[in-house]
């Protein structure tokens, strides 16, 4: 164990890991409140929801608008509430914090993947253990440079769109399951695990996915039967009120699934076309939408990219042509390439457009930890210490400073100060409102999306945002008469109108107080 004990007492190695953290955290952490400027209308719907679930306690397990979406991420939102007002800050901090998780579970998962079954016994078995506590190490800390130093994300830590539950939950639950189906774990892991799995059906969609790689670490540890009823029943009951939904109310649960593709004429070429998009999106031109990535840079930079390939050709040798001694356990090397192929599904059965880096956020994960198995690889070839753990230091060093490149290009070439001015305060208003248990109104104008300048852009923001109820009964898009007959039938409502609207609330002599002007 002498070996083990020098590698955890360097103290070199906790420094470099205490580096990583810090810089990992200033690039979630730094300015989120202001950038990236202004909030989408998937970020206006996950905050209008948080609000109400706050002030009004309406928390539910599948919010119907926007296509529907599965509650925990709006929950969240809700109790950021509790500790700030109503603000920027406030829906963005929750992807953040998600972040944050992921990057702790990070290191927690793949210490637990390199862990045997069960204690060594032999002396060969304990020199074994110690090899991969070793390579374990050496991966945790390569793959969390590569995912803290990821713009793909980075950026998506600092958004507050509901697919980060994803992105953690597919970290943690690696971690929880590999730890609960061990032979020697107690019982109460399992349930922690079936909650966690559980929970993690509240997030986006491709979660549902992670079946594949947690059931080969179910079948590689080949834990007791009373262990998989324990994870199991704690799974069922966390999934209860979602799979209530799903049961009593179907037309509700699948509205967004009614995206999924089922061609019949060709049903094989769709679905290769989707598959080669992916490819180009992770290696080739990534996201063009500015906000998710440079136009025609990949979503793996080019360095993650290589040794994302190089680990997943890694993972396939070792599956098939295990060595006793191997450096990656048969075991890893499956669950690696299971869970980075499972997530090329939810795209492929999708016919929406080109491939995007939100509906691909399942691939973000696996495709570092098979970067972390091929920067090992590499590594591990490379003879002279002192050269390799040079190169390794300068690469790291050159990932993060092209992530910060790409941010402040993103900062600089973004429109500046679109809604933030007018959330914060209008928020804060909102939330006022509810407290008093007011109604809540708002003045709107559609207008033809050709015609669409940057006002009538925010004029509809504004109305995702404020659009509260998901009906007609508050959602008021007024012309004068309508607006007339609307505060006939509800005179103590309160208005949200910006100030071209004005004069429409001010012919009815509605009292000041209950305008709250943009």
């Amino acid at each position: 164990m002498k070996k083990l004990s020098t590698l955890t007492q360097n103290s070199h190695w906790w420094l470099a890991l205490g580096g990583i953290w810090l810089v990992g955290f200033l690039m979630l952490y730094f300015d989120l409140g202001q950038h990236p400027n202004g909030l989408n209308w998937d970020e206006a719907v996950n905050a209008r929801d948080g609000i109400r679930a706050w002030y009004l306690g309406d928390y539910r397990a599948f919010y119907e608008h926007n296509f529907g979406r599965e509650g925990f991420f709006v929950w969240l939102t809700s109790f950021m509430n509790a500790f700030l007002e109503p603000s920027v800050l406030a829906v963005r901090l929750p992807s953040t914090l998600l972040g944050t998780g992921t990057l702790l579970a990070l290191l927690f998962a793949v210490r637990e993947l390199w862990r045997p079954n069960q204690s060594p016994e032999t002396e060969a078995e304990k020199a074994a253990d110690v090899a991969h506590t070793q390579t374990g190490m050496q991966m945790a800390l390569i793959t969390l440079v590569l995912v803290a130093a990821s713009y793909w994300f980075v950026m998506f830590s600092r958004f507050s769109y509901r697919i980060m539950p994803d992105v953690f939950f597919a970290v943690l639950n690696v971690w929880l399951v590999s730890k609960a189906f061990r032979k020697e774990s107690h019982w109460g892991w399992s349930v922690v695990g079936g909650l966690m799995c559980g929970l993690g059906l509240y997030g986006y969609g491709t979660y549902k996915f992670m079946v594949f790689p947690l059931g080969a670490l179910l079948l590689f540890r080949r834990p007791s039967l009373q262990k998989v009823l324990v994870m199991g029943v704690a799974a069922l009951a966390a999934a209860a009120p979602l799979l209530r939904v799903m049961v009593f109310e179907p037309e509700i649960f699948f509205t967004r699934y009614r995206a999924l593709s089922a061609p019949t004429a060709a049903p094989i070429t769709p679905y290769h076309h989707n598959f080669v998009q992916l490819l180009r999106l992770l290696f080739v031109e990534g996201d063009a939408f500015p906000r998710r990535n440079l136009n025609s840079y990949p979503q793996l930079n080019p360095i993650a990219g290589v040794l994302t390939l190089l680990g997943f050709a890694q993972c396939v040798w070792f599956a098939w042509r295990q060595k006793a001694d191997a450096w990656l356990p048969r075991r890893i090397a499956v669950v690696l390439a299971l869970w980075w192929g499972a997530m090329f599904i939810p795209h492929m059965v999708v016919m929406m457009g080109k491939a995007q880096a939100v509906r691909s956020i399942g691939l973000l994960m696996p495709s570092y930890f098979l970067a972390g198995v091929g920067a090992v690889a590499v590594y591990r070839q490379l003879r002279v210490g002192s050269f390799r753990q040079g190169l390794a230091v300068m690469l790291g060093a050159f990932l993060f400073v092209s992530t910060g490149w790409q941010y402040h290009y993103m900062l600089r070439n973004s429109d500046k100060d679109i809604f933030q001015s007018t959330y914060n305060a209008s928020a804060k208003a909102l939330g006022e409102a509810y407290r008093r248990g007011e109604t809540v109104a708002f003045v709107y104008k559609k207008r033809a999306k050709e015609s669409m300048g940057e006002e009538n852009i925010l004029d509809l923001f504004r109305y995702y945002m404020l659009d509260l109820d998901g009906t007609k009964l508050d959602e008021v898009m007024i012309d004068p008469k309508k607006l007339k007959e609307y505060y006939k039938q509800n005179p103590e409502a309160f208005f949200v109108a910006s100030k071209k609207y004005l004069k429409d609330l001010e012919r009815l002599k509605i009292p000041q107080e209950q305008i709250q002007v943009w």
